[in-house]
């Protein structure tokens, strides 16, 4: 049976993911492909912790060349070096959907127009995703 055109780009994306993490560090649902998780993903420096397991759900994997990316979720308790709540991120219930499985929601939206194609290296991809998302992490860590 031939894969659909979507599931190769998960799989696409999950191989260059696991050059830049590490194979033992990416964890993509498969078949459902309703997930990827990357059990240790830096944040950047202004945050008291150095890592946390990062998980991407997607409500539509089918639509991933139409939606990007838009559900985030990190470890729960993490702070800023100056012991402050990120913003963006969300421990409790109401925003977050996953408090209950011991995930915090992290708030993020992509800023540029999502055009993915099966030419994953060349077109958006998650590694973009990542990308953008540690920028943001690094506006909501400096508060002061």
């Amino acid at each position: 049976m031939a894969l659909s055109r979507h599931a190769l780009w998960f799989l696409k994306n999950r191989s260059m993911l696991e050059r830049i993490f590490g194979e033992e560090r990416i964890r993509l649902d498969w078949p459902g492909l309703r997930y990827l998780q990357i059990t240790q993903f830096p944040l950047p420096a202004n945050w008291r912790q150095r890592h946390t397991p990062l998980l991407m759900v997607f409500d539509s994997p089918a639509n991933i060349f139409l939606y990007g990316p838009d559900r985030f979720y990190i470890c729960k308790g993490l702070r800023t070096i100056h012991d402050e709540v990120p913003t963006h991120y969300f421990e409790d219930g109401g925003f977050n959907d996953l408090s209950d499985k011991n995930w915090a929601r992290y708030s993020f939206h992509l800023s540029y127009e999502w055009r993915p194609t099966s030419d994953v290296r060349n077109s958006n991809n998650i590694i973009d995703v990542l990308d953008s998302l540690h920028l943001s992490m690094i506006q909501a860590g400096d508060r002061e």
